[in-house]
């Protein structure tokens, strides 16, 4: 006997267990296969869309990559409140009721298929799939997904719009104070330095320069009307006469007609209040208040003579004057030349600040210029947005359970755990069933071998005890698996169960 016909031989004695191990199996996976319950899958195509408006004409303000944008719709999509509120306001599951928030959430995950696309020379695209036992309950929970996407997306864009002209408003107000506060600092500064001020530095400079020069003139002209002065006195104490004058009344008229013949002049040069016209006009009214007779004891020569030293004396006190004020106007400007170097630089930061302040405030009203085109754009749907390229709709046929590829599966399975029972028992079966396992274990080589032959009787009885303990172990496998459909979970479940964890979907 060949090894072929050995191991034929072996498989045909344990047949019925064989046999066995493939009902069992086969049934159970048929019973599985048309116990499962059906699935329905439903999808809607989600694609990314940028903004139909050219950015160099107006640009949108939610600025978020497709890809980001696909992550973030996935994460808001799938959170825990979303999926127990579309699946308790549907009625997802049909024993929802007992099941926990945890296990519905589980479920709804499961249930859910997101796959994404997106990347350089491709549409940027969300296919959304969901499985229910109704299409009815399919089309419905990714209608359900479909608004809550559009509407946070929607609201999200919209919020974030908003959001930004209100931040470049308050901005906008916020520097605007500024540049007021700043504009007053700036104001105040220059009032309270209004004599020492940069711009007015080279006017100063000029005054300052007139106002010596001025002061040089006033000396002259005061040594002039000193020396005139003078002069008459001297003449006076020697001759007893007055230069120019008469004593008639005549001789005073016509000094008068000269005067103001002088003070014509002077007035075609000078301003009103030069100290020559000041001098000349108080000449003219000494002489004409001058009348016929004299104080008792005074010559008219004498008399004359006061007069005209009255009014050189006048001239003088009046140079004086104008002195001091100019000497005291010299001063101020001087102490106010000095501190412009000072000022112009505290000046220089006060407008240096208002500057910086002034461009942000520039930048912030651009910024609120676009942000209010922008949410003008995300309320008009005119940004980026999200197209509906395929609709959910509701599945004519179910996509699960393949209950053909099961059943062949599970008698597969059953091939193969039967022969796998078969093998392993034969290689626990130590005794010798051949020639040669007799050599093999003793060592030696028998002249013949003789083949036991059972009797009837004892062939009967062994081929009952084989097939007794076949019967009891599926039988038992049988009652094992009836109890844990009836009293632990059904075994349809159970399959389901283990399917998804091997990640077998049928």
């Amino acid at each position: 006997m060949n090894a072929i016909q050995f191991y034929l031989s072996r498989f045909l004695r344990r047949l019925p267990l064989f046999l066995g191990i493939l009902a069992l199996v086969g049934g159970l996976a048929l019973f599985v296969a048309l116990r499962l319950p059906a699935s329905y899958a439903s999808h809607v195509l989600l694609v990314v869309e940028g903004a139909p408006i050219p950015t160099e004409l107006a640009q949108a303000t939610v600025q978020t990559p497709a890809e980001e944008r696909l992550q973030m719709i996935q994460t808001r999509l799938m959170t825990r409140a979303n999926l127990l509120q579309t699946a308790r306001d549907l009625k997802v599951f049909e024993d929802i009721e007992a099941m926990t928030p945890d296990q519905i959430v589980a479920a709804m995950v499961a249930a859910t298929t997101i796959k994404t696309s997106s990347g350089r020379g491709q549409a940027n695209q969300m296919t959304l799939s969901f499985e229910a036992s109704s299409a009815e309950i399919a089309a419905g929970v990714l209608n359900r997904y479909l608004e809550l996407i559009l509407s946070a997306d929607t609201k999200v864009r919209s919020s974030r719009a908003a959001e930004t002209q209100q931040f470049f408003q308050q901005e906008v107000a916020r520097l605007e104070q500024d540049l007021a506060t700043r504009s007053a600092a700036i104001v105040d500064f220059k009032r309270d330095n209004i004599d020492a001020l940069p711009e007015n530095l080279e006017m100063r400079n000029n005054l300052q320069a007139a106002n010596a020069a001025r002061l040089q003139a006033i000396a002259l002209e005061r040594r002039e009307l000193q020396e005139q002065r003078k002069q008459m006195v001297d003449l006076f104490r020697a001759t007893g006469r007055v230069a120019g004058s008469n004593e008639t009344r005549s001789a005073r008229e016509e000094k008068v007609e000269e005067l103001e013949m002088q003070l014509s002049d002077l007035l075609a040069v000078y301003p009103e209040d030069n100290t020559l016209v000041r001098v000349t006009r108080d000449r003219i009214a000494a002489l004409k208040s001058v009348t016929g007779g004299t104080e008792e004891g005074v010559s008219p020569a004498e008399a004359v003579l006061n007069i005209q030293l009255a009014s050189l004396d006048a001239g003088l006190a009046n140079l004086d004057e104008e002195t001091a004020r100019l000497e005291e106007a010299q001063t101020k400007l001087a102490e106010g030349i000095a501190r412009t170097p000072v000022n112009a630089i505290a000046l220089e930061g006060l407008e240096r600040d208002y500057s910086n302040v002034q461009a942000r405030y520039v930048a912030a009203s651009s910024g609120l210029s676009q942000a209010a085109t922008g949410e003008r754009m995300e309320i008009m749907s005119r940004g980026g947005r999200i197209s509906v390229v395929e609709q959910p709709s509701v599945p004519s046929k179910p996509t699960r359970p393949n209950r053909k590829l099961i059943a062949a599966g599970g008698i597969f399975l059953g091939v193969v755990l039967g022969v796998a029972a078969i093998v392993l028992l034969e290689m626990l079966n130590r005794t010798a069933r051949r020639p040669a396992d007799i050599v093999n274990r003793l060592g030696i080589m028998p002249i013949a071998t003789i083949p036991y032959m059972p009797s009837v009787r004892e062939a009967a009885r062994q081929r009952t005890v084989r097939f007794g303990r076949s019967f009891a172990a599926l039988a038992g496998v049988v009652v094992l698996l009836v109890g844990l459909h009836l009293f632990y979970k059904p075994l349809d479940q159970i399959a389901l169960r283990v399917m998804s964890t091997i990640g077998f979907r049928g």
